[in-house]
């Protein structure tokens, strides 16, 4: 009869039994209201090891972990290595550098694959093109300074062209006048003389009228080969015109 009292908690003793050939567990406990005890039968094949409880999410954990290492480990090496490789074969190909030493030389299929083999290709290209360019530009150098000589070998001719007569080899008129302003101001700045001869061939017109104008040419050249035959090597010596010819001598006055 219920007292409207709560009962007491009535221990539990717990026990395996054999029955009907399989473990069971068998829980008394002993009622003292009704003074009666309560049997529960249980099948131990109905329960579940803690043991099983705490091993299986380690497992999964374990399993995952496994799982994530090795994704990450093909993701680095179908991936992420070889787009690294391929950042520095491209940029070593902006160095002009086109090694393609980073890139695995493989007959891949995939994407990276393909990729790498049309930096390949771009890299061969612009190695061909960089030498072919690198050949035209010595070449173009090359002529540029043979072109640069001879221009330089025709200047030098056609300076001392300018100042040359040319029947006679020596100093033209032109020449003489330069280098007498120059001569007069050293002079005025060291105070060192400076000399002046001006020479003229006798009866050259009789020469001419006689023998002829190119006997008279091979007189003045004759004139002219004297004349530096008996000059020192800093005096100047020119034509000034017709049969006429000019000696400047520098650091020299009259008396010598």
């Amino acid at each position: 009869q219920y007292s409207g009292e709560q009962s007491q908690t009535t221990p539990v003793e717990t026990v395996r039994v054999m029955f009907e050939g399989q473990t069971h567990l068998l829980g008394v406990s002993y009622l003292p209201e009704i003074d009666w005890f309560d049997l529960t039968l249980m099948d131990t094949r109905g329960l579940v090891d803690l043991r099983d409880v705490i091993v299986l999410p380690t497992l999964l954990v374990v399993l995952f972990m496994i799982a994530v290492g090795t994704f990450r480990l093909v993701l680095t090496r179908s991936l992420i290595q070889p787009m690294a490789n391929l950042s520095a074969t491209i940029g070593k190909v902006g160095s002009a550098d086109f090694t393609m030493d980073e890139l695995p030389d493989h007959d891949s299929k995939d994407e990276m694959g393909e990729v790498n083999q049309a930096v390949r290709e771009m890299a061969e290209s612009l190695r061909r093109y960089t030498g072919e360019l690198e050949s035209l530009v010595d070449e173009r150098t090359k002529e540029l300074s043979a072109a640069t000589a001879a221009l330089r070998e025709k200047n030098t001719a056609l300076d001392l062209l300018s100042r040359t007569d040319a029947l006679t080899r020596l100093h033209n008129r032109h020449h003489v006048n330069e280098s007498l302003d120059i001569e007069a101001g050293r002079s005025e700045r060291s105070g060192e003389p400076c000399s002046v001869l001006l020479l003229d061939v006798d009866h050259f017109k009789s020469v001419n009228d006689t023998y002829g104008h190119e006997a008279g040419d091979v007189v003045l050249q004759r004139v002219a080969e004297r004349l530096n035959a008996v000059t020192r090597a800093q005096d100047i010596v020119g034509r000034w015109g017709g049969e006429e010819f000019i000696v400047l001598l520098p650091a020299t006055d009259v008396t010598k």
